[in-house]
């Protein structure tokens, strides 16, 4: 039998985006699939745009913002089809996308969707370096191997989420490291990652804010976050050993991605460590 997609998708106030993400998805999915989309409270008439011109979608009304991570857990207990494909609300898919999930995604292997990005030349798939860094690079393949999948456009057979515990999620990590969290869950489990480059989704995302002071705070929450996912994958004896790795983190970004300028390695370096710190305090108070 042809499985089944549930096409799921978080919004808030992003009505600047979806007029062109639903012209992309209207001809992609079939009579047996499902769209359920999610609104996070937005206060620029995204839920009432969705009401009235995306009658095929089935809108949710959160009364308040449960943000990306229980907003999709939210949308993965509703769904009902084989495989769950998550899609951000800022992202345009190219046609074909749905049926490259409902190709490739299996109970024992999750996909995730090469992306364009304004920061990038052409397609790119996630990666977790063995600092616990989540990167980026080009694709070798039209479908290859992989560690890890992006919370931007991913997909999940239903057997797969049963196995690592029924969320794709965890719902202490709200903002960062929840993709990274999920691909160690998978991995944990022993569920094949493949990133497809067949077809790819444009994603209107910015890694930068253009303040060094406001991505100086970011890269902490993002260091925190980082920690996080590894205790509430692994627990804390193996992410303790795993910690000497882990505490390179902010040079191999520096390095990795490209400028690695003096000042952008004290930077991120010195924001892993406040990050590390902080997370300690945070799972030391709350064992998983």
């Amino acid at each position: 039998m042809r499985p089944t997609v549930s096409l799921l998708i978080v919004t808030y106030n992003g009505l600047r985006y979806l007029p062109e993400l639903r012209t992309a998805l209207q001809p992609q999915l079939g009579p047996d699939d499902e769209l359920l989309i999610l609104d996070n409270a937005s206060t620029d008439g995204t839920a009432d745009w969705i009401a009235s011109n995306w009658p095929e979608a089935k809108l949710i009304r959160s009364e308040t913002n449960l943000l990306f991570s229980r907003g999709n857990n939210r949308l993965a207990e509703r769904a009902s089809g084989d495989i769950l494909f998550f899609l951000n609300q800022d992202t345009i898919p190219d046609q074909g996308v749905v049926e490259t999930v409902r190709s490739h995604t299996h109970p024992n292997m999750a996909l995730t969707l090469a992306q364009r990005f304004p920061w990038s030349d052409g397609p790119v798939i996630p990666y977790l370096d063995w600092s616990g860094v989540y990167l980026w690079r080009s694709p070798v393949r039209p479908l290859e191997s992989t560690n890890a999948v992006s919370g931007g456009a991913f997909a999940l057979h239903s057997a797969t989420l049963h196995r690592i515990g029924g969320t794709p999620f965890h719902s202490r990590l709200p903002h960062y490291g929840e993709d990274t969290n999920l691909s160690l869950r998978l991995q944990r489990e022993r569920i094949a990652i493949a990133a497809s480059s067949e077809t790819s989704v444009v994603h209107f995302t910015k890694p930068s804010s253009g303040s060094a002071v406001i991505d100086f705070r970011k890269a902490i929450r993002v260091s925190s976050s980082r920690l996080l996912a590894y205790v509430y994958a692994f627990g804390w004896k193996r992410t303790l050993l795993q910690l000497p790795l882990l505490m390179a983190a902010g040079f191999r970004k520096a390095n990795v991605d490209g400028a690695g300028s003096l000042r952008r390695v004290i930077g991120l370096v010195a924001a892993s460590l406040i990050g590390y710190a902080g997370a300690l305090r945070q799972a030391s108070s709350k064992r998983p």
